[in-house]
């Protein structure tokens, strides 16, 4: 199927479909049923899942606006991707991924990466690092 297809399906211009791929703007609940039919794709568990996942996507307690003071929003999504994996594989000689890490943990290693300022800061970052 050809990008201008999928965009006279939704009635999108094939731009929205370049910003929906890149993560620049959430799809709509919408748009997937409508891809999904498109692409014959009918497994009534797969589609729940990804259904829930554009619904999620809309969510309204976006932790830039509780941590925007520490963190800009490009950081934002990490933590939350993380936290709704069903398996992370990864590899780090000397630094356990954020899902392992304790408070303290996640504070000493943001203490000591950079000056970041105060130690409000420190703790500010170590909260929404998950630690």
């Amino acid at each position: 199927m050809t990008l201008k297809l999928v965009a006279e399906h939704l009635a999108r211009d094939m731009s929205a479909l370049g910003r929906y791929e890149r993560g620049d703007w959430p799809i709509r609940k919408g748009d997937v049923v409508a891809l999904l039919d498109l692409y014959g794709f009918h497994h009534a568990t797969e589609r729940a899942r990804l259904l829930g996942l554009a619904e999620e996507v809309w969510r309204t307690d976006r932790w830039d606006e509780d941590y925007g003071d520490v963190v800009d929003a490009s950081f934002i999504d990490y933590p939350w991707l993380e936290s709704r994996a069903e398996r992370i594989c990864s590899y780090n000689l000397t630094l356990l991924p954020g899902l392992m890490q304790t408070r303290e943990y996640a504070t000493t290693l943001i203490r000591n990466a950079a000056e970041l300022g105060t130690p409000a800061s420190t703790l500010r970052l170590s909260e929404v690092s998950g630690g």
